[in-house]
Formats: structure tokens, C-alpha cells, sequence
């Protein structure tokens, strides 16, 4: 069945791929030495990309008017690169390929943490079950068909945990913090937990800093665009629905979002004000947090990792509904260490809330159902919540683990 599900697809013929465009415009400038250009701005839509990456990805058969902003680090642009040999719908079709030989390595990678607890045990047939749970998932779903790149952060953050190379698990964590930077709360967990997980925490921070210091040398220019569009983000929350970071819902109490807002699909940024200052306080206090209980409990690296990866979302400023794709990790080590009691039941109710497909179009044909109940914050925070239940699954069930 894992087999079939996987053949079908990949020969399914990819969406639009709206996240994998701007990374693919970017790619273009970079071959380019036009780097910077990829982070200007639509100066009448701030969610979308200036004219330069907009006519790049036009001019490579993207299908759409307008193509969404570059957000990512340089060095992650010149990752996609050789994607840029081929027009952008051959391009979508290789990178929705990849995710999935992605999705595979993850799925033995979670059979193998499980430890037997997935029917099938942690071997192809566990790898198999796990296979057709993933595909089943919603955020993994959204991942495919937006090309996004969490798909690649899960198997490189297993790689990470079940390398028996020191360097080749710093390398592979420290990529997947240039993929998603929600993914530094596990080296910073690792750094806690000491001896071993110590140094492959300290080595995945290293080719982090060795990739963007690699990126600079080559485009300068690009890195000082980065770190200006950074700070421009930094002042303000982007507002469509999708963004469930508690920063977010900040912003939303602040600009007085409403039912109207989520029915009707309004997209708007708007200052953050108080979230502003909330979102880097927030990042500081959880993964701090994180650290010390990794400390007191004694954890070990998986736990460490388990731990560490709805703390990284937690603390994230930025929480879309696809990053719910990484909680499979804290899943998979639940099914190991919590066969029932509330650990397992706050952890099943925060998976069961990542699985539901409330995101897109659902909210236009439910929310004016139920317009003036309050109904409507469901849809902006069922997945803050979810990442929340997990969090405190793993803290239930860490309180007598030691290493």
C-alpha cells in the first residue's frame, strides 16, 4: 500500500507550488549575482515578491501573475541552484520527488524511534505503516502541495538523531536550521543535554554559521538584504490566517482581527505593536526553558529532540500550518515512552488538532455559520494549540526519564 501511495504521488502532477517559486526565483538571481534583488518588495501587496524574482520565475514557465516574497537565508538559495538547469514546472515535479525520497527516509527514521511500538516494528514494514500514516497527515499533505521544505527538515533532524558519525549529524541538524529556523531549538536542547548529543549540537550551530559565512563571501549584498528584510519583519505580523504563532494572535488581539477577517479571507499586514517585542522575549523564554528541563531531567538525545521540536515551534514567531508535519517526531517518541496516562492523551489530542484540515477554503464555508460566536479563533489557533498539547505531553512524560 506505502508503495502504491507512493507512486501515485509522484505521478501526480504538482500544484502551483506557491512556497517553492520565491526559493526557486531566488535560486535564478543567485546564479545570476543578482541575489539581493530577490528581496524586494511588492510595493502595493507586502506579501509578494518585487518585479526581479517575479519576472525570473515568469520567464521559467511559473503560471501565476505574482509570486509570494523570498523570506529564507541566501545560503538556503544557492541550495536550489541546480534546480534552475530545468523550467520551473520540471523543477516543481523534481523537488515534490525529493520530498517524498524525503518522506521515506523520515518514515524509517520514525520506525526506528518508536522502537517496535509502530505495528510492524522498526523495520520496512514499520517504515512502510509509517509511510501511509505521513501521507495521511495533513500538514504533510499541505507540505507537498505547496513545496514547501519540512518534509527535508523531519528526515535531516532523524538523520541528525540516528547518525553514528559525530560530523555527519552536526551537518545534517545544522541544514535543517538553514531550512526552517524553528529547528535551532535542537542543537540548543542537544548543548544541554551534554556528553555526546554536546558535540553534535555544537557542530550542527558550526556548519549553520559556516554555511552563511560561505553565502556572504559569495553574495554580500544579499546577506545585508536579508538582514534588512529580517528586521522589517520583525515590526510587523503577517495577518492572513494560515500564521498561528501566539505572537501572532497578539497582533490579531491588538488590530482587532475578526470573523469577517477569516471568512472572507482578508490578507493584510499590520503593525504588531506589543508583538513586536513579544515574539524575540518568547523565542529567549521557552528555548531557555527548554534547555534547563533537558538539564534537570537528565534528558537523553532523543528525548532531547522530541522536546526541543514543539518548543522550537512554541517559541517560532512565525507558525504556519504545515510546520505541524515535525510533530511526528515528539508522536513517535511518545508511542515508545507513553503507553497511557495523561502523556499519551495530551499528546494524542495535539496530533488529532495538527491532523484536522481547518486551513484555505474551510474557513470561507464554515466560519459565517457560526459569525458573532467567537467561533472564528478556532481557525487561527487550533494548531498554537495543538503544538501546546504536545509540549506538555512531552513534559508529562519526561518528568522521571533520565538518560
Amino acid at each position: 500500500m506505502a508503495v502504491i501511495l507512493l507512486a501515485a504521488e509522484a505521478a501526480r502532477a504538482p500544484s502551483v507550488h506557491l512556497d517553492f517559486a520565491p526559493l526557486y526565483g531566488a535560486a535564478l538571481l543567485a546564479r545570476e549575482g543578482r541575489l539581493d534583488e530577490a528581496y524586494a518588495v511588492d510595493p502595493v501587496v507586502g506579501k509578494r515578491a518585487g518585479l526581479a524574482l517575479t519576472e525570473a520565475v515568469r520567464a521559467r514557465r511559473y503560471p501565476l501573475r505574482h509570486c509570494l516574497r523570498y523570506l529564507h537565508p541566501p545560503a538556503l538559495a544557492a541550495l536550489g541552484v541546480p534546480l534552475t538547469v530545468v523550467d520551473f514546472p520540471v523543477a516543481a515535479t523534481v523537488f515534490r520527488a525529493l520530498s517524498l525520497a524525503a518522506l521515506v527516509a523520515a518514515a524509517f527514521g520514525l520506525a526506528r524511534l518508536a522502537e517496535g511500538r509502530i505495528p510492524g516494528g522498526d523495520g520496512r514494514t514499520g517504515a512502510a505503516l509509517a509511510v501511509v500514516l505521513l501521507l495521511a497527515f495533513d500538514p504533510v499533505r499541505m507540505t507537498l502541495d505547496l513545496g514547501q521544505t519540512n518534509l527535508f527538515v523531519l528526515a535531516l533532524l532523524l538523520a541528525g538523531l540516528h547518525s553514528r558519525g559525530t560530523w555527519l549529524a552536526g551537518v545534517a541538524v545544522g541544514v535543517a536550521c538553514l531550512f526552517k529556523t524553528y529547528a535551532l531549538a535542537v542543537p540548543m536542547a542537544w548543548l544541554a543535554a551534554g556528553g555526546e548529543w554536546r558535540r553534535r549540537g555544537v557542530l550542527a550551530i558550526l556548519a549553520l554559521a559556516v554555511a552563511h559565512a560561505a553565502a556572504y563571501l559569495a553574495w554580500p549584498e544579499a546577506t545585508f538584504a536579508y538582514l534588512d528584510m529580517m528586521d522589517d519583519l520583525s515590526t510587523q505580523q503577517f495577518l492572513w490566517p494560515e500564521q498561528q504563532s501566539l505572537a501572532a494572535q497578539v497582533a490579531r488581539l491588538q488590530t482587532g482581527f475578526s470573523d469577517r477577517d477569516v471568512s472572507e479571507w482578508v490578507e493584510n499586514v499590520a503593525p504588531a505593536g506589543v508583538a513586536e517585542h513579544l515574539a524575540p522575549g518568547l523565542w529567549v523564554v521557552v528555548l531557555v526553558g527548554a534547555g534547563v528541563w533537558v538539564r534537570w531531567r537528565r534528558l537523553d538525545g532523543d528525548a532531547a529532540l522530541a522536546l526541543a521540536v514543539p518548543a522550537g515551534l512554541l517559541a517560532s514567531p512565525v507558525l504556519h500550518s504545515h510546520y505541524g508535519a515535525v510533530l511526528v517526531i515528539p508522536a513517535a517518541w511518545l508511542a515508545r515512552k507513553a503507553s497511557g496516562g495523561p502523556a499519551a492523551w495530551l499528546g494524542l489530542a495535539g496530533i488529532g488538532l495538527q491532523a484536522l484540515p481547518l486551513h484555505s477554503d474551510e474557513a470561507r464555508a464554515w466560519v459565517p455559520l457560526f459569525e458573532g460566536a467567537g467561533v472564528h479563533w478556532v481557525f487561527v489557533t487550533y494548531r498554537l494549540a495543538g503544538v501546546v498539547l504536545v509540549l506538555a505531553a512531552l513534559l508529562v512524560a519526561t518528568r522521571r526519564d533520565t538518560a
